[in-house]
């Protein structure tokens, strides 16, 4: 069976959702904050809402044509075809969606981005009818079915979910998507996690509660799982001690940095000075892969000192491991901050960037062009690989490993649409889509 929507506008007049700034602590409750305007190319009144164009087939499982179905470009024009036949009365009313424009602050590009991760952060009381976020769509404003992952969903609570937005080009106008749920019929998504992060990405881990991979390389924890999760940035983070020697344990042998040839690692950090002081001398790092210990190997590391310096390290090939330092106080201590280290091997550079501003760079290291082909056979979160020093003191959230040398561009919107500025993302007044069933 196929579904087409009209619209009779109807407009809640609630507060919707921001993200929360660096510095600030994670909450259930969300801020309030400008509602986002719907784009005037999405029409007003009574509209056809049923975007297609670029939707694969496949039913309405999240990547179908089906779930929303008619002409995208009537619902841009704004106008209303009639319509089907036999369609039109109260009996061939089927369900009742409900539609929000997700508007994006996106500042001034000199690139166009694609497959950028954007937070949401909404409280589950305002998606009526979606009851553990399965239900949920995404589409650009050209009717692309976009990949979603809901990393928490509390009922009466906060839903943390992650959109892979639609290409953000040089000059766009109205950045953002559709947000649709509601649908009593609506089946469960047929996106994966690992949808809404690019092939290029070896690992994602959120530490909600645990260290899962949703990349969908499988990057788990390994035999050594230590330390203890508690409230993070955002949802759950991973809590290390030093003291105690903390760290996780990854599985051997995989492909962090294999054949690549440029890295980039980024994730939010609340460094603690203050615990243990007589063991904070050093480097404490946050991620750590290389063939073999402790001859480092193709390695990378990404540390913090004690003094609050952000530290990245590496070697592609097999020769000795060189890295680049940021100013001291660059990472504070016992507040939140995003960082990001960026490898470009074929341009022997190592760039440094804290809340999604560069705080350092380093030029002309290295000799080869590109990380060795072999897995990395020892591999750790929140210390050197085997957890045999460097342990981190603090918490760890939204950790990644990005094949891939990102611009400074990427940098700067990645850390904004992590949550490092508030209303990055904000919500439209939401409105009613009827449903009718066609044959």
């Amino acid at each position: 069976m196929k579904f087409a929507f009209r619209i009779a506008v109807i407009t809640i007049p609630l507060l919707h959702h921001a993200l929360v700034s660096c510095t600030s602590s994670s909450s259930t409750s969300l801020p309030s904050g400008q509602e986002a305007s719907v784009p005037t190319t999405a029409g007003r009144g009574t509209i056809d809402v049923s975007p297609t164009r670029a939707m694969p087939a496949g039913g309405m499982g999240g990547r179908g044509a089906s779930f929303l179905s008619g002409g995208a470009s009537a619902a841009k024009a704004g106008s209303a075809p009639a319509p089907p036949a036999g369609a039109a009365g109260a009996s061939s009313v089927v369900s009742t969606l409900t539609r929000r424009w997700v508007q994006l602050a996106v500042p001034s590009l000199s690139e166009a981005l694609t497959g950028l991760p954007v937070l949401l952060r909404i409280q589950t009381s305002l998606l009526r009818g979606a009851t553990d976020g399965a239900g949920l769509r995404f589409f650009s404003a050209e009717g692309e079915a976009l990949p979603y992952e809901v990393e928490l969903w509390a009922a009466g609570g906060e839903a943390l979910i992650w959109v892979r937005a639609p290409e953000l080009r040089p000059n766009g106008n109205g950045y953002g998507f559709w947000l649709y749920y509601g649908g009593q019929d609506s089946p469960p998504s047929t996106f994966s996690a690992s949808d809404v992060w690019a092939p290029s990405y070896s690992a994602v881990w959120h530490m909600a509660d645990k260290v899962a991979d949703s990349s969908g390389h499988q990057q788990s924890e390994g035999a050594a799982n230590m330390g203890s999760f508690a409230a993070s940035k955002i949802g759950a983070g991973l809590f290390l001690k030093r003291l105690e020697k903390d760290f996780v344990k990854l599985p051997e042998y995989a492909d962090f940095v294999s054949g690549a040839s440029g890295v980039t690692v980024s994730a939010w950090v609340k460094h603690d000075r203050s615990l243990e002081p007589t063991l904070q001398k050093g480097q404490q790092i946050l991620f750590a892969t290389s063939i073999a210990e402790p001859s480092h190997i193709s390695r990378v590391s990404v540390a913090v000192s004690s003094a609050g310096e952000l530290i990245g390290e590496a070697n592609p090939d097999d020769g000795p491991y060189e890295w680049a330092l940021s100013p001291r106080d660059s990472v504070a201590d016992r507040e939140w901050s995003y960082v990001t280290v960026v490898i470009d091997v074929p341009r022997k550079t190592t760039r440094l960037y804290v809340n999604g501003d560069s705080v350092g760079e380093r030029q002309g290291m290295w000799t080869g062009s590109l990380f060795l082909s072999t897995p990395s056979g020892e591999n750790a979160i929140g210390s050197e690989e085997g957890g045999v020093d460097s342990w981190f003191n603090g918490m760890i959230d939204e950790l990644r490993v990005d094949k891939v040398a990102r611009s400074s561009e990427w940098v700067r919107l990645q850390a904004l649409a992590a949550g490092c500025a508030p209303q990055f993302a904000s919500l439209s007044p939401a409105q009613d889509v009827l449903g009718y069933a066609l044959p």
